[in-house]
């Protein structure tokens, strides 16, 4: 039986944070084991490659790719791993993601339903952070969410989820590595997408919930 096409590509620039990132990948692992989407790791940190390599072989269910790339300024190396991620993935449509990003819905789903839709829209997702007790209080990721979710979008909560369409990021050339600092990076990118192509638009989907950790990651380990 021949592959299933990779639809999505998720790029996670990893350069520290392991421990958020294993548990968000715990919490996460289901959603990613799909035949149509695969992981794509871009290691700034060689000595992480180990360490991931076993994550990687803990989650057999999840498509993976590894890439590192080599030391830079560190005001620049997010815009440089994507790049590379973007380089060595297959997905028609890709999603840029934050090492400790927890999904409380379908992110997957609901980001391939609006890139298909709307081909030049940039998907942006609605992010919440929670203290450790709230965290311990919620029943549900889910219901976390909408307790400590703001109704104003956070301008600087944006940069943790960035999905469009590989023909409108190589239209425009990728992220500008140029660019110091992860948020300036995505309004960059968001005013190049929308510049070549008036018709384009961001789409913020409503239904993309997710829980950017913080110190309080740890207490969402009690959540299957």
């Amino acid at each position: 039986m021949l592959p299933a096409e990779t639809q999505l590509s998720l790029i996670v620039p990893l350069r520290g944070f392991l421990d958020d990132f294993a548990l968000a990948l715990g919490l996460n692992s289901r959603m990613l084991a799909r035949a149509d989407v695969e992981l794509v790791i871009v290691l700034g940190d060689a000595r992480l490659e180990l360490p991931v390599r076993m994550l990687m072989q803990h989650h057999p269910d999840i498509r993976w790719a590894l890439d590192i790339v080599g030391a830079v300024e560190a005001a620049h190396w997010r815009a440089q791993a994507i790049n590379a991620g973007v380089r060595c993935s297959r997905g028609e449509f890709l999603l840029v993601c934050r090492e400790s990003v927890v999904f409380a819905s379908d992110v997957i789903t609901q980001v391939l339903e609006g890139l298909r839709q709307i081909p030049g829209a940039v998907i942006l997702g609605r992010c919440s952070r929670a203290s450790g007790a709230q965290s311990r209080a919620a029943p549900s990721l889910s219901e976390l969410f909408n307790q400590t979710a703001s109704q104003q979008i956070d301008p600087a909560s944006l940069s943790a989820l960035t999905g469009v369409a590989r023909h409108a990021l190589e239209a425009v050339g990728g992220y500008d590595e140029t660019i110091a600092g992860d948020e300036a990076g995505e309004d960059n990118l968001r005013i190049r997408l929308q510049s070549p192509a008036p018709s384009s638009t961001n789409k913020m989907c409503s239904g993309l919930r997710l829980w950017l950790s913080t110190d309080s990651m740890q207490c969402a380990a009690k959540w299957p």
